[in-house]
């Protein structure tokens, strides 16, 4: 690309991400609404629960398996990252590793501190090394195979453990979520050619200059479906989500065994699923409170007390969040002076 394209495309890229950031500011009620309900998750985790007991937890703590899970943690971002680089087949070679990296710990981070996606957004922004439908293509590819490879581990989970009356109606929502973007997705799969078609005499209705864009960000976003195409990427990508959400669950167990906690690997797996089903309220900041409480709840099935599952919790909580709200502050801040210094040369 020659230089003077590429610093407009840069350029093209600040802008929105400005206008991203504009589009996306909190407003006061959601914020109090947001801190209010996180107050009344941590009260609820908290109540009866003695200091002293925190404390005793913490100081028995097994320190290097503390450790342990948290450098997990941080190389499940890793598995993601190369995950979402090969969504871009048969380009991926021209993707960059460590950009695709960087861009998620950002995503991340800003979507634990912001109740919305803007995580997702700022990745479409921010990487300039592809067109913004493609990526956007990716992303959604992204979520659906998130979503399957969830749908699997709860449908073989009343096979492992005895499902609770508290969690069964949020499994049969979550299910219904998941097949119902599974038939959509299959559906967009094999209409591809006939929707674009459709979409090109839609667009025909606006002014050229926004109807030519946006029939290509959406041709360029359904292009990110062709990835299933070929079994063999299709399976592989699946076989990666398979053991990034594994790893998610590995650390849990390695953080049980950091606290003494005599739990399987499937106790590992049920806190990961209800976690997951769990903790999306939206208007909590940092999902925070929330997150106490849901893994209170989910621990209480194992018979872990409260007394021990809040101090798990907590540190759960820093092992899973602390590392991306850290690596996505230096990529942030990084991107933001790769950024300015694009704009000045």
């Amino acid at each position: 690309m020659p230089e003077e394209i590429r610093i407009r495309s840069q350029s093209a890229t600040s802008r929105g991400l400005k206008h991203l950031i504009e589009g996306f500011k909190i407003r006061p009620l959601h914020l109090l609404l947001g801190t209010a309900l996180s107050i009344l998750f941590l009260w609820l985790a908290f109540r009866q629960v003695p200091l002293e007991s925190l404390s005793v937890a913490l100081q028995d703590l097994n320190w290097p398996l503390l450790a342990l899970s948290t450098l997990m943690s941080l190389l499940g971002s890793l598995l993601r990252a190369e995950r979402w680089r090969l969504l871009y087949y048969p380009d991926h070679h021209t993707v960059s590793f460590f950009k695709l990296l960087g861009l998620l710990f950002i995503s991340q981070m800003l979507n634990l501190l912001i109740p919305a996606r803007v995580g997702e957004l700022a990745r479409i922004s921010f990487l300039d090394q592809q067109p913004p439908g493609r990526t956007l293509g990716t992303v959604a590819v992204e979520k659906l195979l998130d979503l399957l490879t969830l749908l699997a581990f709860l449908l073989a989970l009343p096979f492992a453990v005895a499902l609770p009356t508290w969690f069964q109606t949020s499994r049969r929502s979550f299910l219904i979520l998941a097949l119902s973007a599974f038939g959509l997705s299959v559906l967009l799969f094999f209409m591809k050619d006939r929707l674009v078609g459709w979409l090109g005499q839609l667009m025909q209705l606006l002014p050229p200059k926004w109807g030519g864009r946006l029939h290509k960000a959406l041709t360029q976003a359904l292009a990110g479906l062709e990835v299933f195409r070929s079994t063999r990427v299709g399976l592989g990508l699946q076989a990666w989500s398979f053991a990034i959400w594994g790893w998610g669950a590995l650390v849990n167990f390695v953080l049980f065994k950091a606290f003494g906690f005599d739990l399987s690997l499937t106790a590992a797996v049920f806190l990961l699923l209800v976690l997951q089903v769990g903790i999306s309220i939206p208007t909590i900041p940092g999902k925070l409170g929330i997150f106490q409480v849901v893994t209170i709840l989910a621990l209480s099935v194992f018979g872990i007390g409260k007394e021990l599952a809040l101090p798990y919790s907590l540190v759960l909580y820093l092992v899973g969040f602390g590392p991306h709200i850290v690596f996505g502050t230096i990529f942030g801040i990084r991107e933001g002076a790769n950024k300015l210094v694009a704009r000045r040369s």
